[in-house]
């Protein structure tokens, strides 16, 4: 399905079902669009770390614009070189 690391979660020190933890699994891999902006500039920025938070937020300001998705790729560095 999707990439993810395995995280256990505890819930008033009892672990919590396999079931449970596949329901929180799948809500932390759906993005909802008011966190798409700060999940771009963490990408942008893990996958640059010579570039500014400045040259993060101007990407997503030309990426925003685009139609399709909104996450991160290494082909955004593109945006830099327009602006």
């Amino acid at each position: 399905m999707y990439p993810c690391e395995t995280v256990v979660v505890f819930c008033n020190s009892k672990k919590l079902s396999n079931r449970a933890i596949d329901k929180i699994s799948i809500a932390l891999l759906i993005i909802t669009p008011q966190f798409e902006y700060n999940t771009y500039m963490r990408d942008f920025l893990n996958d640059n770390p010579h570039l500014t938070s400045k040259d993060a937020m101007n990407s997503w300001k030309i990426k925003r614009e685009k139609p399709g998705v909104k996450k991160y790729e290494k082909e955004d560095l593109i945006y830099l070189a327009i602006t």
